[in-house]
């Protein structure tokens, strides 16, 4: 499709379609850009004490808040926010609903399901506003690079093992916008070699996708000898999982393009995006991020908890929400000149991968999609115990029912693409590793190329 169609006419068809006022938010944000760095504090005081105005017209906020002893009124500036109670996973499981802004109940909102890569799975409202804050953050950070609305691209993403009538409508949008989707959920020698030949029939612009998905795409074409399969490609983007150097080194050489990490989350939303200077900068006109241990911030440099305040989400406000992710703040300005805050290079969420009966390597996220819908779920865990042998763990609530069990069996079969035993464990709590951190994929099956 041509470029300018694409950002001129498609694009802002979609927009309007949605009724996302995406392109307007756009606008605000490339303006704020080049705001101080005490304009970019005072924009985020101001949209920290409108969500906790928002927060406290709903159920839950309002009362947990009486019960801490505090109101919107108490908030001053940003320090004050430590006074406020967190929010976690398991409220956002149990009392969803009671987030909801009364008045806003109705206005357009979306659920939207976490990728469980907890094993915890959770579903958010989003709003109009809420998701165009996201997507203009987005497109925001690509023009950094060089990126504009209508570049071609290939995405290395979430691909359903059949196509139903509303993903083939998908396809063709994602045609109209130049945008290609490859499975990340299928990725054999075969397949990669595919993947080549698409980004260069294509001509992408940009590559997106899951970081450990990208990272061996790259090492798949320097063993085929296969570097450079687009010329044109001008940056990388790795999202979902953290990203090691030697990762990222292996993405440059055989891509011959420069690596962006972004950080964000469904339930979350866009946290921060790298930058070719290498900062990793907050999208502070959305969400003001918060580093704490033992629940108290720490000063900057200090790894601690990812705390999230979503400053754009009106009808579902997230005040203090615990990522479980571990970061830094980093202090100092960032060479590209932006006042934007700054985090260090993110921890956790480290997803793994599992290989399929004919060697083929499914990214891990493939193997939870079917679980992470079934209600009644508390936690879950997959363990590959060899190529054709799963066992899955789950921590049962109210709702739950075994009859869901083999079609969930039957996915993970035709995922892993053959025949494959799965055996199924109900423990009352699935242990924690030896870190701490629940893993929800764990794979005992070496990863052969």
């Amino acid at each position: 499709m041509n470029r300018a169609l694409a950002a001129g006419v498609f694009f802002p068809l979609q927009e309007l379609l949605k009724r996302k006022p995406t392109l307007r938010v756009l606008r605000e944000v490339r303006a704020q850009e080049g705001w101080s760095a005490s304009e970019v504090l005072a924009l985020q005081e101001e949209r920290v004490a409108a969500a906790l105005r928002d927060a406290a017209a709903t159920p839950w906020y309002g009362e947990r808040f009486r019960a801490a002893g505090v109101a919107p009124g108490d908030f001053r500036a940003l320090a004050d926010l430590s006074r406020f109670p967190f929010l976690t996973r398991e409220d956002l499981r149990r009392r969803r609903d009671d987030l909801l802004h009364p008045a806003r109940r109705r206005s357009g909102l979306k659920l939207l399901a976490t990728g469980g890569s907890t094993g915890e799975p959770v579903r958010v409202w989003a709003c109009p506003l809420r998701v165009a804050h996201t997507d203009a953050a987005r497109r925001r950070s690509r023009a950094w690079w060089g990126i504009r609305i209508g570049d071609p691209e290939v995405v290395f993403w979430a691909s359903p093992l059949e196509l139903g009538a509303q993903d083939r409508l998908r396809a063709w949008r994602d045609r109209l916008l130049n945008s290609t989707l490859v499975s990340a959920f299928r990725m054999t020698p075969e397949s990669l070699d595919a993947a080549a030949d698409t980004l260069a029939r294509v001509g992408a612009v940009q590559l997106y996708g899951y970081a450990g998905s990208l990272a061996l795409f790259a090492r798949h074409l320097l063993r085929a000898g296969r570097r450079r399969p687009a010329p044109g490609l001008r940056a990388v983007f790795a999202t979902a999982e953290p990203l090691p150097e030697a990762d990222r080194r292996a993405l440059t050489e055989a891509l011959g393009a420069p690596v962006g990490v972004e950080y964000g989350a469904r339930d979350a939303g866009l946290i921060a995006h790298e930058c070719p200077s290498g900062g990793l900068h907050v999208m502070a006109e959305s969400v003001h991020v918060e580093i704490v241990r033992d629940g108290r911030p720490v000063a900057p440099g200090e790894r601690g908890e990812v705390v999230v305040t979503h400053l754009r989400s009106p009808a579902f406000p997230l005040i203090r929400y615990r990522t479980g992710d571990l970061a830094a703040q980093r202090p100092g300005p960032c060479p590209c000149g932006r006042a934007l805050p700054l985090l260090e290079p993110v921890e956790g969420r480290t997803a793994d991968c599992l290989v399929g009966v004919d060697g083929r390597v499914v990214h891990a996220l493939g193997a939870i999609y079917p679980l992470r819908e079934l209600p009644g779920v508390r936690r879950f865990q997959v363990e590959q115990v060899a190529r054709g042998e799963l066992v899955v763990r789950i921590e049962r609530e109210d709702g739950f029912s075994d009859g869901a069990l083999p079609r969930v069996r039957e996915e993970l079969a035709r995922l892993l693409g053959g025949a494959v035993e799965v055996r199924f464990e109900f423990p009352g709590e699935i242990a924690a590793a030896s870190s701490g951190k629940h893993r929800y994929v764990i794979r005992r099956v070496p990863l052969e190329p």
